[in-house]
């Protein structure tokens, strides 16, 4: 389900939320927490519909030199592969409490194999199109 059209649990979202934000960093003054922080100053000026959250989430990101489709695609990235920021491991494609994430809901399901570089897979999964504008 598309995350914009979702609101029986959106606790489930926080990883996402946390991906989107984590980068910029955590516990400082005019990190992450200031995404959000933007993102709740906004909607509450309705600065952007109320009804279109994303709209608002990307202009809070875009305050921080990113936008949410950019953001989005490290997010994807990051919670796919798990890791630690650590040994190589760097931001956007990364989480500082990865370990732990991994040890609570175990590894991300694997969909499918891309053998080579350059090679591809060929499959299916549903997608939710999003207008950002």
């Amino acid at each position: 389900m598309p995350m914009g059209a979702y609101f029986a649990y959106p606790y489930s979202y926080w990883i996402t939320l946390r991906g989107l934000t984590e980068p910029y960093g955590i516990g400082i003054a005019g990190g992450g927490e200031q995404i959000m922080q933007d993102f709740w100053e906004i909607i509450s000026k309705n600065q952007n519909s109320s009804a279109n959250e994303l709209v608002s989430l990307n202009a809070a990101l875009n305050n921080r030199g990113t936008n949410l489709a950019d953001a989005y695609h490290a997010y994807a990235i990051a919670v796919k592969f798990n890791k630690a920021c650590e040994e190589g491991y760097i931001y956007p494609y990364c989480f500082e409490e990865a370990s732990g994430y991994v040890a609570a809901g175990g590894q991300t399901m694997v969909h499918g194999i891309i053998a080579s570089i350059g090679g591809s897979y060929s499959g299916s999964m549903r997608m939710a199109m999003l207008s950002i504008g």
